[in-house]
């Protein structure tokens, strides 16, 4: 809500910096290893997402807002070494909004997982079904 910014301050509120808890505004982004973290509003939506924010980012990037998982893979013509991933991740959210006039679509509940190693750094989508995830 525009008519707020500056009057509620959330990481302040919520005493982020003390928890070591890192807040990025939309239309921002964060790195975690080699993986770029986003706001999937930034790239926009359709069918190759994934597709969309690999080409977007030029490399590995992950964002969430897309309501479903997705995956695209690029690889360079001139080494085997070089790939890029882009990962579209699940919300916590209602698989049936309003806004959607109960028209289907391929919502999932979930959310992302990143996992970093010494030298790599895995993206995985988790999927919450009946209430529960593995």
């Amino acid at each position: 809500m525009p008519e707020l910014e500056g009057v509620v301050d959330i990481p302040v509120m919520l005493d982020l910096e003390a928890r070591n808890w890192h807040w990025v505004p939309c239309g921002g982004h964060i790195e975690i290893g080699n993986v770029t973290l986003l706001q999937g509003d930034q790239i926009g939506s359709g069918i190759n997402v994934a597709k969309k924010l690999v080409q977007s980012v030029h490399g590995t990037a992950a964002m969430g807002h897309v309501h479903r998982p997705s995956m695209h893979t690029v690889t360079s013509l001139t080494t085997a070494k070089d790939k890029w991933s882009g990962y579209t991740l699940p919300c916590l959210c209602t698989l049936a909004p309003a806004y959607a006039k109960g028209r289907p679509n391929a919502f999932c509940t979930g959310f992302g997982v990143i996992e970093q190693g010494a030298t790599s750094t895995n993206v995985s989508s988790i999927i919450v079904s009946n209430g529960t995830f593995s």
